[in-house]
């Protein structure tokens, strides 16, 4: 993305390098030049600017009379090589960085490399700034407690417990049960809610139980859940089916949390619980009612065609393609499910010269969403057909086929019945559009459930990495949390000392000391938490974006290792990235985030199931000037030539009953072919391991305008 720059300079001579320097190195600036304090205040109140460039000495003012202008945003002051006081005191007053002035113009190879640090000390802030105004009142605080008496104190503990009842009604009223346990698996605090999910008859008689000896709790799974969480020490989201022991069936879904003491021991679990009773009872009946669905259209009698109409330039049908067929279908026609994603002018060549002819006849149901009914003779089979069609979107249409062979034979020879026989065929036609109907509406049930449950794949998928890294970045915050601690204790003792008049200069050297390693174990811990979550941040926004960006693959793709690392530190697989470190793309990272995130995760779930420590390898290469390859291979189980032969079907899994759902290759085949516009292929080997080739045009970075 190009940087949007103001610079402020009234010397003609020095725009005129300036301009020459960003076309010289073709720079990314969008840049505009005001040549007084006048004509820069009229465009910072007309545009939006990322970083502003300001010569201290101008025709009508100084640079300082700018900077109330433009707070918020990154400063950059340009001084005379003697002008070091007016740095400094630009630097005070708000300035990002100083650039010294020399008479050459040499200076100017140093804007690009100020402006990035700028433009990067701004992200930099925004990113700790939540932290900084943390650190901030905590410090306050402390000091506060520092100088107060006995009677603020005093005041405080009021406070607390003010606090205290605060949560307490905050727990009792909240909308989700809460409930914690300590490591005996005695409940210590349960609001209102859980005892009602549960049918117990008060709060009381729900804390005499215990979460990890309950008969109800353990044969529902429930203490199985909590004693892991107890042991491990890692949050987790479960769904269980409990039968209380107050006579209760409850479906419930609870993210557990474990709970340390001060010395960051595990001392008991939290539970936020959710009675899901009636969205499980909706999700049976959906499935119920998606099946029998699916048995009317495979047990139907009529044979039934689902086809996309095909236009010319000029918008006139002129075929269709076959995209489902039932079994009625191959039964009165004899053509199987081969004929699937065919054109019809393949499957019967014949078609254009049928009467009626079906392309003008399909197209005007398909374009013009008329329904029609029409008996049709096929010579090739010697087979009369009734034919009802019907339009179930725009550009589509539903053929629906009855054998009346023996009915059209009937009425050659016997045309006093046909009057009866047009009845029939009314009645029957009515049936049959009432069975479309039916049709229509499973179809669009099956439509929108495979769509909710590719974007539940993909929320899911994101949801397991904000968990993980959510649980990366509490260690740093705790060692820092810490750390200030500990400081706080020993200002305390030295105040102690000082106060008593015992204090000697070892013991000021001593606190000193402590005082500095703290700084840095606190200064450290907190710039390890922002580069968390900087990583974190801009691989959960690509994941959820269809933006387009310069990248660099390498760096790309380890972040999302990094992202990964809550789920692969608990293994001993290496994984090795084999990727030129200035490779620059311009294309879709969110793309490249979830392809192999799913690659990887479907290792860990399949590929590496039975084995402690496997290898994975990812190699970028450039077969040429114009293409992309990617291959990722890892050393597991392999898969047979069956399962390779689906391993990109949706809803094909081996691992249904332990939570898979079949969408992951199916998602990551979508993205390699429509959103990458490349190819993808498998190869795989029992016992040997499994490899993915994927090929992209590669997509060179554009160049912005000044």
């Amino acid at each position: 993305m190009a940087t949007r720059l103001l610079l402020v300079e009234d010397n003609q001579i020095d725009q005129m390098a300036f301009k020459r320097f960003v076309q010289r190195e073709g720079l990314d600036y969008i840049y505009r030049i005001a040549g007084s304090v006048t004509e820069a205040r009229e465009y910072i109140r007309s545009e939006t600017f990322d970083v502003i460039v300001l010569d201290y000495l101008l025709g009508d003012g100084t640079a300082f009379d700018l900077f109330e202008n433009v707070k918020g945003t990154p400063i950059v002051v340009v001084t005379g090589s003697e002008d070091a006081e007016i740095a400094v005191q630009s630097i005070h007053k708000g300035a990002y960085d100083y650039i010294t002035k020399d008479a050459d113009g040499d200076y100017l190879t140093t804007l690009p490399i100020t402006v990035v640090k700028a433009l990067s000390r701004k992200h930099a802030e925004e990113q700790i700034g939540l932290y900084r105004e943390h650190l901030e009142e905590l410090v306050k605080e402390r000091t506060a407690e520092l100088e107060a008496e006995i009677a603020e104190r005093n005041r405080a503990e009021f406070a607390l417990r003010q606090s205290e009842e605060r949560y307490r009604r905050l727990v009792e009223n909240a909308p989700l049960g809460i409930i914690s346990i300590d490591a005996q698996g005695q409940i210590m605090d349960v609001n209102g809610m859980v005892a009602a999910m549960l049918g117990a008859p008060s709060v009381e008689a729900l804390k005499a139980s215990n979460v990890l000896t309950s008969p109800s709790f353990l044969n529902a799974g429930i203490a199985s859940d909590f004693r892991e969480c107890l042991e491990s020490g890692l949050p987790s989201i479960s769904e269980r089916i409990c039968f209380s022991e107050w006579d209760k069936q409850v479906f419930l879904r609870y993210h557990l949390t474990p709970l340390r003491n001060e010395d960051f021991v595990i001392s008991g679990v939290q539970a936020i619980v959710e009675d899901i009773t009636e969205r499980k009872l909706a999700e049976e009946a959906l499935q119920e009612s998606e099946a029998e669905y699916r048995s009317l259209f495979k047990n139907m009698l009529s044979g039934f065609g689902y086809h996309k109409m095909i236009k010319n330039e000029q918008g006139t049908p002129v075929d269709f393609v076959f995209l489902e067929v039932n079994d009625a279908f191959e039964r009165l026609t004899g053509l199987n499910r081969s004929v699937i994603g065919k054109r019809a002018t393949e499957v019967w060549p014949v078609v254009k010269t049928l009467t009626p002819n079906l392309i003008t006849v399909y197209g005007d149901v398909a374009l013009a969403g008329k329904e029609v009914t029409f008996d049709l003779h096929f010579p090739e089979f010697n087979t009369w057909y009734s034919v009802s069609a019907y339009s179930p979107e725009q550009g589509y249409f539903v053929a629906l086929y009855e054998d009346i062979t023996e009915r059209k034979r009937a009425e050659e020879s016997l045309r006093e019945l046909n009057e009866e026989l047009e009845k029939r065929v009314t009645v029957r036609t009515a049936e049959l559009q009432e069975t479309n109907r039916a049709l229509q509406e499973s179809l669009e049930v099956v439509r929108k459930t495979q769509e909710q449950l590719v974007h539940a794949e993909k929320m899911a998928s994101l949801g397991g990495l904000v968990a993980g890294v959510a649980h990366e970045i509490n260690t740093p915050v705790g060692v820092g949390v810490t750390a200030a601690s500990y400081l706080h204790q020993r200002t305390l003792e030295l105040k102690e000392i000082y106060e008593q008049g015992d204090m000697k200069r070892s013991d000021l050297m001593s606190y000193l000391k402590t005082a500095q390693e703290s700084s840095e174990m606190i200064l450290g811990n907190l710039q390890r938490a922002a580069d968390q979550v900087k990583s974190f941040k801009q691989v959960a926004v690509d994941q959820t974006s269809d933006e387009k960006r310069v990248f660099r693959l390498n760096n790309y793709l380890h972040g999302v290792l990094l992202n990964l690392h809550p789920k692969l530190k608990r293994t001993r697989h290496n994984i090795t990235i084999n990727c030129p470190e200035d490779l620059e793309l311009e294309s879709y990272p969110g793309a490249f985030s979830q392809i192999f995130t799913n690659f990887i995760m479907n290792s860990l779930m399949h590929a590496f199931a039975q084995t402690e420590s496997g290898e994975i390898v990812i190699d970028v290469t450039m077969p040429a000037e114009d293409k992309l390859s990617l291959r990722y291979h890892d050393n597991g189980r392999g898969m047979s030539e069956e399962e390779r032969a689906k391993v990109f079907e949706p809803f094909f899994t081996t691992k249904r009953s332990q939570g898979g759902t079949g969408l992951g290759l199916h998602i990551v085949f979508n993205l390699v072919t429509q959103r990458l516009n490349g190819t993808i292929r498998c190869e795989s080997e029992p016992h040997v391991g499994t490899s993915f080739m994927i090929e992209i045009p590669f997509p060179k970075r554009s160049k912005g305008g000044v």
